[in-house]
């Protein structure tokens, strides 16, 4: 039987698998390393910044036993591009310039950030007098002067790039496009900003810059990007963005109005009279929506947009009381988005999967993790947001991001990086749960909250609240690592919640993607609500119930109980929550164009119209009405 490979045979072999540039065997290799013998942590941290696994990078470099000034700078780098100025500024002043020509450079960055661009200019001029052809630098420089209202200076640096480097802002587009794809929304943003800069009177870029700015919700942005591309280039691609921009962000008779020019001149146009059948849907008038939409509804090929446009078909023959005719264009939705490229893709049992092997571990017991002591920066309160998809989540958020003290994370990927690590483990996840060092377990914690930097700013005077519904099929792993953590679980009639899912054109995952019918809504339902009873009944942790139906009945009161259980004041700001709403521009959830409205109760029985779909699955169904207080 072959022997074991130690700690240091593993480390050994991953520094000869980069040596021979496989670094996936490399990654793998050192991460055996450090999982069983706490080696590795820094040539690990060296691996994902090249991935752009910035949280990651500097979770383990932070670890490591040792750090060169090679990997010290990129330590640094991954700080700022967290947002951590003082501990990039701290790293960088320790770094010597001369040796490392990078630090003056990302000194100017962090210098900029932190809205000192007198400061950025000195150390980014003295980069560019040794590279004084660094594209990077003079568009920093550039902003640099911008910032410090040398408006002439930055324009003459930023012609500079535009004629010596003409093809830089489709480099910092690809980038944006990167960036974006691993979530790294601030930083995808960074580099649309500074493709502005360069793109002078280029429509062509102006289009791709809106199209990610949109992708980023940034509204304001958004707008001005597709005005500029209209400016130059008049197409009617263009008022088909800008049009949409603003129906997603609210301004409903900006889109008409955008709507109109071109649609005198292309009547026809299928997309621009689906944005204006959405528009006259949300005003009310449904009648005005369907002559818009019906006569196109065949006119879209791709799936995606297929899907959307019968979904919003759907709304408006629910909107007409039509249920039949709404529920037959919601199946016709799922299923053009069942023939998606991306749906082929998913792994809609792993849910099942990741779920079973959880029971197994619960039964057993998953032991106690040592409690961390709370680190410098970590935030106050420390809340988990989970239910079910459409049991009034995002209109929760929004209240609760309109508290003065309260920050939130909208649904992004922070606990998915320490699954991910978890998988890597030899046991796999979630079974490594069950022998979770100390160490192990308090590098996870840091890089959960340095992940959580990529998406939202916090101290410790902040309470942060992870919004994910999904956690709930997570939960153990939450309960192990943050035991602390209070959990908010939010919950409407299970009948109310299936049908709004089916409703919904929702972005695919694995979790998502068992949302396509009523057979898998109230299978997946029965999965996660099961599973949420299970572990409440058994495991003694802090949870309070939102309900939808009493938010909805008496705001105030039910927002009083629920920043009472978070250990906070009652902020009457709370009560505003559509202003909030609104403040933010593009809303990434379904429910974007709900959410600015006062509290509605007309959902609540719109179930009862669809009931007769309901009869195959009454019996997943009903153990959760009676659990959770509703009527059948």
């Amino acid at each position: 039987m072959a022997n074991t490979p130690t700690p240091k045979d593993l480390l050994a072999k991953g520094y000869q698998a980069l040596k021979n540039g496989k670094a996936t065997e490399a990654e793998d290799l050192l991460f055996r390393a450090w999982e069983t013998g706490s080696l590795g942590g820094e040539a690990l941290g060296s691996l994902y910044f090249a991935k752009a696994w910035y949280a990651e990078a500097a979770t383990f470099l932070k670890n490591a036993s040792r750090i060169s000034p090679e990997n010290s700078l990129l330590f640094a780098e991954s700080y700022l591009n967290l947002g951590l100025l003082d501990e990039a500024l701290a790293t960088l002043g320790s770094l010597d310039g001369k040796i490392l020509p990078r630090v003056n450079f990302l000194l100017g960055r962090a210098h900029l950030k932190a809205g000192n661009p007198d400061q950025a200019t000195e150390t980014l001029e003295a980069n560019l007098k040794k590279y004084p052809d660094d594209a990077e630098a003079l568009v920093e420089l550039g902003m640099a002067h911008e910032a410090a209202g040398r408006d002439e200076a930055a324009s003459s640096l930023f012609a500079r790039v535009k004629v010596f480097h003409p093809g830089y802002f489709e480099t910092l587009i690809e980038e944006a496009n990167r960036l974006f794809g691993l979530k790294l929304f601030s930083l995808s943003k960074d580099c649309l900003k500074r493709a502005e800069r360069v793109a002078r009177k280029d429509a062509r870029i102006f289009y791709q810059i809106g199209i990610h700015y949109t992708d980023l919700n940034l509204a304001a942005e958004a707008e001005a990007a597709f005005k500029n591309a209209i400016r130059w280039r008049p197409s009617m691609e263009n008022y088909r963005e800008l049009a949409t921009v603003y129906e997603r962000s609210n301004q409903l008779d900006k889109a008409t109005v955008f709507c109109r020019a071109p649609l005198s001149a292309n009547p026809d146009d299928p997309y621009l009279n689906s944005v204006i059948a959405k528009c006259e849907l949300r005003k009310g008038n449904a009648e005005g929506a369907l002559s818009h939409l019906l006569p196109y509804k065949d006119a879209f090929d791709e799936p995606a947009l297929k899907a959307e446009v019968l979904n919003i078909l759907g709304l408006i023959y629910d909107k007409l009381g039509r249920a039949d005719d709404a529920y037959a264009a919601f199946i016709g939705s799922n299923q053009a988005m069942i023939e998606t490229p991306e749906y082929s893709e998913l792994d809609l049992e792993y849910p099942y999967r990741n779920t079973k092997a959880y029971c197994r571990m619960l039964e057993k017991g998953i032991p106690a993790v040592p409690r961390e002591t709370p680190a410098p920066g970590r935030p106050a309160g420390h809340v988990f947001f989970m239910g079910f998809p459409r049991s009034g989540t995002t209109l929760v958020q929004t209240i609760l991001e309109s508290h003065k003290s309260i920050s939130t994370i909208d649904e992004k990927p922070v606990l998915r990086a320490v699954i991910q690590h978890l998988e890597k483990f030899e046991k796999g996840y979630p079974e490594a749960l069950a022998g979770l060092s100390e160490k192990a377990a308090n590098t996870l914690r840091q890089l959960y909250f340095l992940q959580a930097k990529n998406f939202v700013c916090f101290d410790e005077k902040t309470t942060l609240v992870d919004k994910m519904p999904m956690g709930t099929l997570h939960l153990p792993l939450i309960l192990t690592l943050f035991p602390d953590a209070k959990i908010i679980f939010a919950v409407r009639h299970p009948y109310a919640s299936s049908l709004s899912c089916l409703m919904q054109n929702f972005n695919l995952n694995n979790a998502m993607g068992n949302l396509t019918g009523l057979d898998d809504i109230t299978r997946f339902y029965s999965l996660v609500m099961g599973f949420w009873k299970q572990i409440s009944e058994t495991r003694n942790f802090d949870f309070h119930y939102v309900k939808y139906e009493s938010l909805t009945e008496n705001l105030e009161t039910e927002t009083q109980a629920l920043t009472k259980f978070l250990g906070l004041e009652w902020d009457k700001a709370m009560m505003d929550y559509a202003g909030t709403a609104k403040a933010k521009g593009i809303i990434s959830t379904p429910s974007y164009h709900q959410v600015v409205q006062p509290v509605y109760k007309e959902s609540r029985e719109k179930w009862r119209a669809y009931e007769k779909y309901f009869k195959p699955y009454k019996d997943r169904l009903e153990p959760f009405c009676e659990l959770f207080g509703y009527s059948g």
